[in-house]
């Protein structure tokens, strides 16, 4: 892959990407982008699915479906799916499919866990293993999640004793299961039933198990407690204080008649859903909402979700609060949608600091009867909503393509940013689908769309906005806050009086996310404002840029001009690029550099404000220039230990970002280069280094540590002392949350070398010839835009670096044919399988 001006993405995750474990339930999960709710892409997984699950005719895959962490560590969160009525090992026992998945939504591999699995559940016929899910930490301590797993149809009651009370009395129990990283078990799974010690009371129908959700450590005994939904009568809710043994400490119960609870009526079946929402209250313990699927609303049967404000003892600290087709901005239902039959938070899609909700609504009709469809709810922390909730159906653009009774809706979780663009994806349970066999059920992978507008900042190394100046080129940054496009010199909004009145930009370079650019005085002194209007830039997205701050001088060369550079008068020795020669700048403190050491001025920023260090050399003659040079931050206590900081390195061919430690201290950083003129001495062109940062959390003061290697490769590092300090934002400070997902790509792997490389060749045969070669540079560069040389040739960037810098002096330009013309065939459209599915009758 071709690396460009910067080696920067920027991931936002709902899951750290180093980690196999799933973040705490209470961490509140907010993104630096939103979302509207609408759908970028779906794919679709079934029983024809390479890969995937092995379904017959009535399973029900998609009856639930559990983000479970990365389980195989390869950066991708992994899915446990419920299919209730596999037979297993007799009839409709139940088992739960572990999806190990791909960024694009595609199936790696799967396990199968049922009642024959070593170590698993023990099972009757029609317990209905896998009716939910609950992702409810590692309790063994063996570094992978473990889950609890509802089985609402089971028999055992009080007494210990399966069907004691009747063939399908249907009292309900719960599984935990102890997994390994491959999706086996690591010890034998534990029951809760009605004879668990500490457990539910239960009785006949009561179909404990048919929800299940990790709601944190309420009790602050370092064990995740549950929340388990039994939808007899009206409907309930159990608080489990969990051991990690699985054993349960205390149970409480939350119904009708619960201080502050909801108001329910019979046959409600209020906890047919639940999720942890996080502390909208602010007291410091996880809420929930509830679904209760046969609440009447304003119709019959249309469903509600109902907002719990939990304290630690599983009491309610207020009233309880309802979201239904009367509430404002709430969902659009008819009778019978059964809003509430699964419900997921989804983190703040809005921006409001309060987590969102994905709600199903499994018998709306969509665009027949019954399809089912997903409401995103945006929430309020009182459980009143922002704005009017988005309704993803099979009308919807990009949405799941969706046949009568295929029952969307009926399961949904939210799985991480799986495609990178910073909004949490979602799996969304179809479990009656039919598109291979009758009833197999299906789960719909949605790509959720991201609308943040990328912002922009201007500054500059001239000065500060406002200053006047005897500067005659004025040279500026423009930062955005992501990777754009369509950035040229004629979106800079120039004016002022300098010039005659007509100032303008020029000398403009970069891409991504990091632009400069200059604006000369021109025929006379005055004014120059600079800004960048709304929408000339696009993010990946599509979304356009937001306006930029206004940056202004005052041009007046009548001004005494500081002390002249030496670097106009002096020496500059062959040894060394910036001692002597050149100057380092952060923001605007400009500093020359005498010394190895240099004690300077603490410059102090705040988090998210952009920093840059600007290297300045002259630009002649050629052994002054910077082919390589890297920048280290986090350098504390003794700076010759730099090595171990994290570093922006720069070459003329790439840039990168590298975190020795998992510090993950910006949110953009990268470098760029340019040619500018020396303010104070005329015909003097200075070549540039500019090292752009925008912090994504505080740093205590910390040394800059600035390395260069000239063009012979000779080295130069240089050290100045606690230079930098970033202080918190408090208007805008980071969540600890936005905080752990910032990563950057690793440097890529050693590619295969392409067609055209002759093995029998020295890599450096080719390195030469693109640097000094101008018709092979063209020649490549035509026929592999996607790939830099050192990748097309199999070797590493150091690699290509000591070639580079071994060429001393450039060979004359080789009267050679260019290697012969490749003529690529365009890969073939990608054609879309029309999806044919029987109607139910």
């Amino acid at each position: 892959m071709k690396i460009g001006m910067h080696h920067l993405r920027f991931f936002i995750l709902l899951f750290a990407a180093s980690s196999l474990l799933f973040h705490s339930p209470s961490d509140f999960e907010a993104f630096a982008a939103t979302s509207d709710g609408s759908v970028d892409s779906t794919v679709e997984i079934n029983s024809s699915t390479a890969n995937g699950p092995t379904l017959g005719n009535g399973y029900w895959f998609g009856r639930s479906v559990e983000n479970i962490g990365d389980l195989d560590g390869d950066g991708v969160n992994d899915l446990a799916v419920g299919a209730t009525l596999d037979p297993a090992g007799g009839t409709k026992r139940g088992t739960v499919n572990i999806m190990f998945m791909n960024t694009d939504g595609s199936v790696k591999s799967t396990v199968e866990i049922d009642d024959t699995t070593t170590n698993g559940p023990t099972l009757s016929n029609n317990d209905r293993f896998g009716y939910a899910i609950a992702n409810i930490g590692d309790l063994d301590g063996n570094g992978v999640n473990d889950l609890a797993v509802g089985a609402a149809h089971d028999d055992t009651a009080s007494d210990g004793n399966d069907g004691s009370l009747g063939v399908n009395s249907n009292i309900g129990a719960v599984h935990i299961i102890f997994l390994n990283s491959d999706g086996t078990l690591t010890k034998q799974s534990v029951v809760i039933n009605d004879s668990t010690a500490n457990g539910p009371v239960l009785g006949l129908t009561h179909y404990f198990g048919r929800s299940v959700e990790n709601i944190g450590d309420l009790d602050g005994d370092g064990v995740n407690d549950l929340a388990v939904g039994a939808i007899d009568g009206k409907g309930a809710v159990y608080i489990m204080f969990m051991n990690t043994d699985g054993s349960v400490d205390s149970t409480v119960e939350i119904n009708d008649s619960t201080t502050n609870g909801p108001d329910l009526a019979s046959g409600d079946q209020f906890g047919l859903g639940i999720a942890n929402i996080g502390d909208l209250d602010g007291n410091g313990v996880n809420d929930l909402a509830v679904g209760a699927i046969y609440d009447d609303g304003t119709g019959t049967d249309r469903g509600a979700l109902h907002i719990i404000f939990l304290d630690s003892d599983g009491t309610l600290t207020k009233q309880s609060a309802e979201i239904n087709d009367s509430t404002t901005n709430g969902p659009d239902l008819e009778d019978s949608d059964f809003f509430g039959s699964a419900v997921e938070k989804i983190g703040d899609l809005d921006g409001n600091g309060v987590n969102d909700l994905a709600v199903g609504a499994f018998d709306d009709n969509g665009e027949g009867t019954d399809r089912g469809a997903l409401h995103i709810i945006f929430l309020n922390s009182d459980g009143t909503l922002t704005k009017q909730s988005a309704e993803i159906n099979d009308s919807t653009t990009n949405g799941p393509t969706l046949s009568d009774v295929d029952r969307f809706g009926s399961s949904v979780a939210d799985i991480g940013d799986l495609d990178g663009n910073g909004v949490n994806d979602l799996a969304v349970g179809a479990y009656l689908d039919d598109e291979i066999g009758s009833n197999r059920g299906a789960l719909h992978i949605i790509f959720m769309h991201e609308t943040t507008q990328p912002t922009v900042t201007i500054t500059s190394s001239t000065g500060s906005s406002g200053d006047a100046t005897s500067s005659t080129t004025l040279s500026y940054t423009a930062t955005f806050s992501e990777s754009t496009s369509n950035f040229v010199v004629g979106d800079i909004t120039v004016t002022g009086t300098a010039n005659d009145g007509s100032p303008e930009a020029s000398n403009f370079a970069g891409s991504g996310t990091i632009y400069t650019f200059d604006v000369v005085k021109g025929s006379s002194d005055g004014t120059v404002s600079v800004s960048v209007a709304t929408g000339v830039a696009t993010d990946a997205a599509g979304n356009e840029n937001t306006a930029s701050n206004t940056y202004t001088f005052t041009i007046d060369t009548t001004v005494a001009a500081s002390d002249t550079s030496t670097a106009s008068t002096g020496t500059c020795s062959r040894h060394v690029i910036l001692g002597n020669c050149g100057t380092i700048a952060i923001n605007n403190d400009v500093y020359r550099i005498i010394n190895t050491w240099t004690n300077v001025p603490t410059t102090e920023v705040l988090v998210g404000q952009p920093v840059t260090v600007t290297l300045s050399t002259p630009n002649s003659p050629t052994h002054t220039k910077i082919p390589f040079a890297s920048v280290h931050i986090e350098v504390f206590s003794v700076p010759l230990n730099y090595d171990q900081s994290a570093h922006i390195d720069y070459s003329i061919m790439n840039n990168q970002v590298t975190y020795v430690s998992q510090s993950q201290l910006f949110q953009v950083a990268g470098a760029t280069h340019r040619i500018s003129q020396y303010p104070d001495v005329k015909n003097l062109e200075m070549f540039e280094v500019v090292f752009t940062m925008i912090f994504a959390k505080p740093m205590e003061t910390s040394h800059v540590v600035v390395e260069t290697k000239n063009k012979f490769g000779i080295p130069e590092t240089l050290y100045l002392m606690s230079a930098l300090k970033v202080n918190e934002n408090l208007q805008q400070a980071l969540t600890l949350e936005e905080k752990s997902k910032f990563s950057i790509v690793d440097p890529e792997s050693v590619m295969k070398p392409l067609g055209f490389v002759d093995p029998e060749k020295d890599p450096s045969h080719y390195v030469k010839r693109y640097l000094t070669e101008p018709k092979y540079k063209e020649w490549f560069d035509r026929n592999f835009p996607t790939y830099t040389i050192y990748d097309a040739i199999g070797i590493t960037f150091a690699e290509y670096q000591e070639i580079e810098s071994q060429l001393v002096d450039p060979e004359p330009e080789m009267e050679m044919d260019p290697e012969p013309e490749m003529e690529m065939d365009p890969e073939p459209e990608p054609t879309k399988k029309e999806k044919s599915k029987r109607q139910r009758r």
